[in-house]
């Protein structure tokens, strides 16, 4: 499943090539991934991309925002004006044919450039929504791991008013935005705390030292 990381990552490449663009068509081919009026979103400028969490924005000229989830297999696949396709995983992506099998929707812009999702498992979704209307739906998450509300005294606190097992804990998207399994691995075997340990009985330092190691390889992946 992506994480915090590979988000931003994706978020990182995409907008040189996406910002500015003009969506000049988009084809639904499994109409539970996408959530909204496809016809509100031809013919839109993107004017930024943005990032919570796990959760990617592409933000239109119409104050519509393309709220996108990749959850565990969804992978967002551009491929230039001369066919040459970026951000596939397979060793050999340029002779895949998009789209494929496991293609739900894809994004055609102005420049003749196409973005495709592809989610083997349909558990993936693209939501339009107003942008009035996003802070709402993202008011559940807690803070980004790569915001300055995420302090070691916010991170205590947290974790102070739990007895959840610390590494369930982690995943708790409620209360921090970005942590999956893989890198809550990583950073409780750095601070030496085993995954069971009851997260209220976790100290001040241990809580500061774990802050620390998820700080650091979050951005080490970035």
């Amino acid at each position: 499943m992506p994480e915090l990381p590979e988000v931003e990552v994706i978020r990182l490449f995409l907008a040189p090539k996406l910002t500015g663009q003009t969506i000049s068509g988009l084809k639904v081919l499994n109409p539970k991934s996408f959530q909204g009026d496809p016809g509100l979103v031809v013919g839109q400028k993107i004017i930024k991309l943005s990032r919570l969490g796990k959760q990617l924005s592409f933000h239109l000229a119409n104050d519509l925002i393309l709220l996108i989830h990749l959850k565990m297999t969804g992978q967002l696949v551009y491929q230039d004006s001369q066919k040459i396709i970026l951000g596939h995983p397979t060793p050999k992506r340029n002779r895949l044919k998009l789209p494929h099998s496991h293609t739900r929707l894809f994004f055609t812009f102005q420049d003749k450039t196409q973005l495709f999702f592809n989610d083997m498992r349909k558990f993936g979704w693209i939501k339009l929504l107003k942008s009035s209307a996003i802070k709402k739906f993202q008011s559940t998450l807690g803070p980004d791991l790569l915001s300055k509300k995420f302090t070691p005294l916010y991170f205590h606190h947290q974790l102070q008013a739990s007895s959840r097992p610390i590494k369930s804990l982690l995943h708790d998207q409620n209360r921090f935005a970005g942590i999956g399994n893989i890198y809550a691995n990583d950073a409780l075997f750095l601070a030496s705390i085993h995954p069971l340990t009851p997260a209220n009985k976790i100290s001040l330092v241990q809580a500061e030292k774990l802050h620390l190691h998820l700080l650091k390889i979050i951005r080490q992946s970035t």
